[in-house]
């Protein structure tokens, strides 16, 4: 919903009786889905890489029943939600289809599932909010304890035996030196964090309301620390968040989060933009030469200095690639093949690897170019206008806390990292579209009702 307007409509041409039928089996592929999402990477594929993992495969199941259960239903009803979703959209296939390049097409066919799948998240939710959103938490929390246990697992016997494929060893690490950094079934450590973020702040909530047991908090926190990965900082922010303790001291203020949001997103761009180690000639130094940085010296003192990371760099060589194709972009998931020839005109290191863009916002604008850039913006902002309208400082109810929380964690973390391709954050808007505006009940089919499943 939006204000008072409902944001689907639960009218369908089926009759009732076939309509109902399908539910359980949608129920059924909902959660299976939800179960293997923090699974994001557990084999790589020819030409699609990690793009197919357990969960598309549950949703080639799961898409066709909802198209014959919910037909045009599965479309929201608010015009500024229709307009971000399909200026997004087609910014992406435009520019797929102009650079003519098949991993471009299939990025953008990528896209157009994870919106997919939020609306159908959303159409499910919406029937049962209360009750359909509780379950879908729940399993990712199973899900993401299940992962955590293997990858505890193997962290264990690579810290043994050596390093084997649910860790990661970077050596000379920026302030720590060399480094066993978890990953599980996931893409990397930074992944990882990102993946334990929503159900950490499940937990703990679910356990200070009493809803869930302490060890569930006490499972995945520990394997946070074990990522050492700087978006640790955010999920500490998000805990105070959702605290309710640190919630009735501050009276709710949104001045006081405000500024505490404010002073950890600066903290953290930082962090990851800069590193300020002892005055010394960097050639001489253990980052020299490394991926984290491209050793520019930015500020220097009697003691220290400040020297940028490959983050600032690949800012840089993002603002670059728009310059030179400025409307459509270079494609989706594109941006690596556009950085020989940045490096070749002097705007990216030699020695840097050609990364992703690791920025949502500058790789929108490099990849799918201004239009891509203006659709982006019109999405983002109308997802939080429908799924917002109670700020995360004046909301109660635990579930549209947590998940508000967790996407204003992502929205810091996107000037750093490339947000829009991650499931599980298309997934936790899918469930806050579902959500009513309040905590009054669901939209349509009541909660209470005991046909609902």
């Amino acid at each position: 919903t939006c204000g008072s307007r409902p944001l689907y409509s639960h009218t369908t041409a089926k009759s009732y009786f076939t309509y109902r039928n399908h539910i359980p089996h949608i129920k059924l592929l909902a959660l299976l889905f939800t179960l293997a999402l923090p699974f994001v990477r557990i084999a790589t594929l020819p030409y699609v890489d990690a793009k197919i993992q357990p969960t598309e495969l549950v949703f080639l199941f799961l898409a066709p029943l909802a198209l014959w259960t919910y037909g045009r239903s599965l479309w929201p009803k608010d015009r500024w939600l229709q307009a971000g979703f399909i200026t997004y959209l087609a910014a992406n296939v435009v520019s797929a289809a102009v650079s003519e390049n098949l991993a471009a097409n299939l990025e953008a066919v990528g896209r157009i599932y994870l919106a997919f799948m939020a609306l159908i998240v959303g159409r499910w939710v919406s029937e049962a909010p209360q009750k359909r959103a509780r379950k879908m938490m729940d399993y990712f929390l199973y899900g993401t304890a299940a992962l955590a246990i293997i990858t505890y697992i193997g962290y264990i016997s690579a810290v043994i035996n050596g390093p084997n494929s649910m860790v990661q060893v970077y050596g000379n690490y920026p302030y720590l030196g060399t480094v066993v950094r978890a990953k599980g079934f996931t893409a990397g450590a930074g992944m990882l964090i990102i993946v334990l973020l929503l159900p950490t702040l499940y937990a703990w909530r679910g356990w200070r309301d009493g809803r869930l047991k302490i060890w569930w908090f006490a499972l995945l926190l520990p394997l946070a620390f074990l990522t050492f990965a700087k978006e640790v900082l955010l999920l500490g922010l998000g805990l105070l968040l959702v605290e309710p303790l640190v919630r009735k001291v501050f009276g709710r203020g949104r001045r006081v989060q405000g500024l505490l949001i404010g002073a950890v997103a600066l903290t953290f761009w930082l962090a990851t933009h800069y590193i300020v180690q002892e005055r010394q000639p960097f050639a001489e130094s253990s980052l020299a030469g490394t991926s984290y940085t491209a050793g520019v010296i930015v500020w220097e003192g009697t003691d220290y200095q400040v020297i940028e990371t490959s983050y600032t760099a690949l800012k840089k060589a993002g603002a670059y690639v728009a310059t030179q194709h400025p409307v459509i972009g270079v494609g989706p998931g594109q941006f690596g093949r556009a950085l020989p020839a940045a490096k070749a005109a002097g705007h990216y290191p030699e020695h840097l690897p050609d990364y992703d863009p690791h920025s949502t916002w500058l790789g929108a604008l490099s990849e799918t170019g201004a239009f891509g850039f203006i659709g982006l913006l019109l999405l983002v902002c109308a997802i939080w206008r429908n799924v917002a309208p109670l700020t995360p400082a004046i909301v109660t109810d635990d579930i549209r806390l947590c998940l508000l929380v967790f996407l204003l964690l992502i929205l810091i973390m996107s000037v750093s990292k490339d947000v829009m391709n991650f499931r599980f954050v298309w997934w936790g808007i899918g469930l806050l579209l579902g959500l009513p505006p309040n905590k009054f009940g669901a939209v349509g089919i009541s909660p209470t009702d005991s046909n609902v499943r």
